[in-house]
């Protein structure tokens, strides 16, 4: 009687099948083993924030208007003014051309940060790098980069 390992069929079994079985579920172990992927945001309750994005009126808290930036804006108003009131007119209109080029070039750094920004964190959520911290998941908490 011939055994199963002693044929052509078991020899390819066991030299060639059986090794790449083991080293599939060796892989899928690993992989499992990892972080799981962010598959659901937190919920966003109090906005319709398709609605918002549509019309363009949708404004994280991130970028709303804080007692330190309004603070801020009122220096610059001030400082403008006090600066302004010393120009001859000529001087003033050079100085609002700087400002206007000045300002252009910050949106557009800051429109970059934000994509590069933007673009990180889809990275971050789609690889299941980049989880909520436990215990804020509802609430928008702060996240994390798992190692």
């Amino acid at each position: 009687m011939t055994h199963f390992y002693e044929t052509q069929m078991g020899h390819r079994f066991f030299n060639g099948q059986l090794p790449a079985l083991i080293h599939a579920l060796e892989n899928i172990a690993e992989a499992l083993s990892g972080p799981i992927p962010a598959d659901k945001l937190p919920q966003m309750n109090d906005t319709d924030i398709l609605q918002e994005l549509y019309f363009g009126t949708y404004e994280p808290d991130l970028f709303k208007r804080s007692e330190k930036i309004s603070s801020l804006d009122q220096q610059v108003i001030q400082e403008e003014s006090s600066l302004l009131s010393l120009l001859d007119p000529i001087t003033a209109e050079l100085f609002e051309t700087y400002q206007a080029a000045v300002s252009a070039r910050n949106s557009a750094v800051a429109e970059q940060a934000y994509k590069a920004g933007f673009q990180l964190a889809v990275d971050l959520l789609l690889s299941g790098r980049l989880q909520p911290a436990s215990g804020n998941r509802q609430t928008g908490g702060e996240h994390h980069v798992s190692d």
